[in-house]
């Protein structure tokens, strides 16, 4: 019979790992991008460790973090210029239609397709980075990434309406408590998807096949 203190306290300290883990990934992250070049590599690098922890509760990936960082500057950099160019385009024009003088019927139909089309790119770009850890296929091609990403928002909806749900509340509050944003703003989201397509995705995969 378990013990539920001891339970209670496993679960503790779980939580305490995991958040004591994001905000150190995303303080690199961050430490990283001030320097500009290493922002792709840097990006990579926190969702390669947020995968390790989640598979392996492995913590102290600072050594980790770093080294992946230095050894794949300039290959995360044609890996992914492309989708965060893409993604950069998706909300700029959102932006432009809001503050575009056009006729009212018109402006909210095209500010709905376009901030669509933005959540999209954001889930997109999100699962690419995931599918790049996923199941040692770290050279697989962006096609393949996207096209497996794609399949995973249309495929499992609801789970994309969650996580898209989550962030947004997780924003909100972050709006009103800012070091949320400074110390989780990537590397939350990262855990929440990473979460979702590891846990949820590729076991609803493996059952279907």
């Amino acid at each position: 019979m378990t013990d539920p203190a001891k339970n209670e306290e496993a679960v503790v300290v779980k939580f305490t790992e995991t958040v004591s883990t994001l905000a150190l990934l995303n303080t690199y992250w961050l430490v990283s991008a001030l320097f500009i070049l290493p922002l792709f590599s840097a990006t990579e690098a926190l969702f390669y460790c947020v995968k390790r922890h989640v598979d392996t509760r492995e913590t102290g990936l600072s050594r980790v973090f770093f080294t992946y960082v230095k050894d794949n500057l300039f290959k995360s950099l044609k890996r992914q210029v492309l989708p965060l160019l893409v993604l950069s385009v998706t909300f700029l024009d959102t932006l432009v239609i809001y503050t575009l003088p056009l006729e009212p019927v018109l402006r909210s139909l095209l500010l709905g397709i376009f901030l669509l089309l933005s959540l999209l790119a954001y889930s997109l770009f999100m699962y690419q980075l995931v599918i790049l850890f996923s199941e040692g296929k770290h050279t697989q091609t962006l096609k393949n990434r996207v096209i497996k990403s794609f399949f995973a928002v249309v495929r499992y909806p609801q789970y994309s309406l969650s996580l898209l749900l989550i962030l947004t509340v997780y924003v909100l509050t972050g709006l009103y408590f800012v070091p949320m944003l400074i110390f989780f703003g990537l590397s939350f989201p990262a855990y929440c998807y990473t979460i979702i397509f590891s846990k949820k995705l590729t076991q609803k995969s493996h059952r279907m096949d």
